[in-house]
């Protein structure tokens, strides 16, 4: 197979753009945080605040059931947030190398060039096809969708 040209011109292209589109966002590591520390230590931090104070342990506990219930409405929303832009940048990627004449990807070959797994690649692939964005004409290659396509074709051919 021969290598295809102005691929390592695209794959260079492609990390450059899909760098912010892969750096999670301080928002979202902050939630991931605030998470982990009221599941693990919120109950702990509950029992100090019963003992120092007045306050029955039974509404400190309800609180800090509040807390984690909007905690995790919090992440929710933002893991959202986060999938929707690294699913841009896996069809960045796609669209980068259908502007070289490579209509099909690997899982593997994304994952080399983005900054996450191979797992991580294929449930972004398989959600993006949920989606209609992109369709997988044989196992383990992905290409975008034809509406993707056309659309691509529209905008490349506008002055």
């Amino acid at each position: 197979m021969e290598p295809i040209e102005g691929y390592e011109e695209a794959a260079n292209r492609i990390k450059e753009k899909t760098h912010p589109l892969f750096t999670p966002s301080g928002k979202y590591e902050l939630a991931v945080f605030l998470l982990f520390f009221d599941m693990i230590g919120g109950w702990i931090f509950a029992g100090i605040i019963t003992y120092i104070t007045a306050f029955p342990l039974t509404q400190v506990l309800i609180l800090w059931f509040i807390s984690l219930i909007a905690i995790f409405l919090v992440y929710f929303i933002l893991h959202g947030r986060e999938k929707r832009k690294r699913s841009e940048g896996i069809l960045l990627a796609l669209r980068e190398f259908h502007t070289i004449g490579k209509k099909t990807v690997t899982s593997k070959e994304l994952a080399s060039i983005l900054p996450i797994g191979v797992n991580e690649a294929e449930s972004l692939l398989n959600y993006l096809k949920n989606r209609g964005a992109v369709r997988s004409p044989h196992e383990g290659c992905w290409e975008l969708a034809t509406q993707q396509e056309d659309t691509l074709a529209k905008t490349q051919n506008t002055p």
